[in-house]
């Protein structure tokens, strides 16, 4: 692939009412936004897509750049954040309902592809395809 390549993390976010993942995906759209960072939150760390292969992630509001590489306690009580695996990827296709992207994580490298579910159009829920690298 001759694309650019632009930073991904996956945040373990440790919140008072549920543990769960963050991943920001740094969005060369929005390079020059405050929060240029797209973000969903998950409850699957990469260890486990090859064998889940399938899951939600719920669109949450995007982050600022520094997050990319923070880890500790997030202001207003809101828990405390990890990074837990980052790399780069590569887009493939980005469009407001589908987006498919090559990653290249520690634990995870393939194809990644999120379709926002139609059958609700203001939903933030989003299903997401693995597909992981033969070679890696």
């Amino acid at each position: 692939m001759n694309n650019p390549s632009f930073p991904v993390t996956l945040i373990l976010h440790q919140h008072p009412q549920q543990t769960h993942y963050d991943w920001l995906l740094w969005n060369p759209q929005k390079a020059q936004a405050a929060h240029p960072c797209e973000t969903f939150q998950l409850l699957y760390p990469p260890n486990r897509w090859s064998s889940i292969k399938r899951f939600t992630a719920q669109k949450i509001s995007d982050h600022r750049e520094h997050y990319l590489k923070y880890q500790g306690p997030i202001s207003q009580h809101r828990g405390y954040v990890t990074p837990i695996d980052q790399g780069q990827y590569q887009i493939i296709q980005w469009t407001p309902t589908q987006i498919q992207i090559h990653i290249q994580l520690f634990e995870f490298q393939g194809q990644i592809s999120f379709a926002k579910q139609k059958q609700c159009p203001s939903s933030t829920h989003w299903l997401v395809n693995c597909e992981k690298n033969n070679f890696s």
